[in-house]
């Protein structure tokens, strides 16, 4: 499996993803979710990086940077292909990326309020910064 950055091209392997995903309930959650990826790879808002083999994509993680802080959306898994290492491998090959990049900080967000999302995220040396009113969890790590 290729860990590697999603450029445009990659948006069908996106699709797949979320046709593949239970979260996504109908078809207009679908084109809401396209319209948004193709926006952000367009403008170059969100850099996406993911993990795929043979024309799927398994996981895939959003990240936004400027000088020495850094911002992580997900990792987003498949449900079959989860508690196999997929995220753990998207949140250091994005470290790395950060890294070289000159970040000294990077901020997790987790939408999903879970026991298991906390205990991937501080297991992974991340802590919890604070709980928004919308209910999205902050976690950071120095870098």
């Amino acid at each position: 499996m290729e860990f590697r950055k999603l450029k445009m091209e990659d948006l069908a392997l996106f699709m797949k993803f979320y046709q593949d995903n239970p979260l996504e309930e109908d078809e207009e959650d679908l084109q809401i979710r396209r319209e948004e990826i193709e926006s952000e790879l367009l403008m170059s808002k969100f850099y996406y990086f993911g993990i795929v083999e043979n024309g799927i994509l398994f996981a895939y993680g959003k990240l936004q940077y400027e000088g020495e802080e850094a911002h992580f959306i997900g990792p987003f898994v498949l449900p079959t292909h989860r508690r196999k290492g997929m995220g753990k491998k998207i949140v250091k090959n994005v470290e790395t990326y950060c890294l070289n990049k000159g970040v000294i900080r990077l901020n997790a967000y987790s939408f999903i309020d879970t026991e298991l999302a906390q205990n991937f995220l501080t297991n992974i040396g991340y802590k919890l910064e604070s709980v928004s009113k919308l209910g999205v969890n902050v976690y950071i790590k120095k870098l």
